[in-house]
This record gives C-alpha cells, structure tokens and sequence, in this order.
C-alpha cells in the first residue's frame, strides 16, 4: 500500500509530458483557426458568398478554447510549485479530457460549404 502512491506519481511523470504536449498542440491549432476563420468569413461577407461557419460557432469554439486556455495556464503555475514528492496538480487523465474536447471542436477546419447554401450564378450567353 505504499507503493502505490509512488507508482501513480511515477506514471504521471511519465506520461505527462505527452499530455501537456497534445494539449498545447490544440491550443495553437485553435488559435490559429480562429484567425484564419475570422479573416474567411469577413472575406466571404464582402464577396457574397455563404461561409463555412457561423459566427455562433467560432464564439463557442472560442469561449471554450478561452477557458481551456486560462484553465491550463492555471494548472501550470501549481505545477511548477508542487515538489516531485507531493501529488501532482493535475491528472494526465483530466488534461487529456480537456484535450478531446477541444479536439472534437476541431472538426469545424474540416467543414466543407454546405451544398444547400451555394448559391449558382446563372450563366449568360
């Protein structure tokens, strides 16, 4: 029985590095999108044409991308105070969760016009 808290921290020192990584990986691959996907509805405004996402879309993406952010950066500043022989501040489990969730928000970079929404030009001769 006093191995096993040993054990868990060992575990979590070994397969935290991973976890930070993947997460900072989303941070930034949203935070890009977000930009990217501002300047494109803007542009697509002026032209005309029907976008890809809605502005309701990016401000929830945002607002969780925001606190997952924020949320991160907290966990950052207990763990650099935490000795390595106290538990850790935050699971791996927990920041991998955080993680997926930004992950499956992600799919809006995939998105693709909706048929519906293109409008066709008729062509004169």
């Amino acid at each position: 029985t006093l191995e096993k808290p040993i054990v868990c921290r060992y575990k979590e020192i070994e397969s935290f590095p991973q976890a930070l990584n993947n997460s900072q990986k989303w941070n930034r691959s949203i935070g890009l999108f977000l930009t990217k996907a501002r300047e494109d509805i803007m542009a697509d405004a002026i032209a005309g044409v029907p976008s890809k996402w809605t502005s309701q879309e990016l401000h929830a993406l945002e607002r969780a991308f925001k606190e997952h952010e924020s949320w991160h950066d907290s966990v950052e500043r207990q763990r650099k105070i935490i000795k390595t022989n106290e538990d850790p501040a935050i699971d791996t489990k927990e920041m991998q969760q955080r993680a997926k969730t930004l992950e499956h928000l992600q799919r809006l970079v995939r998105r693709k016009v909706p048929n519906w929404q293109v409008k066709k030009t008729p062509v004169k001769p």
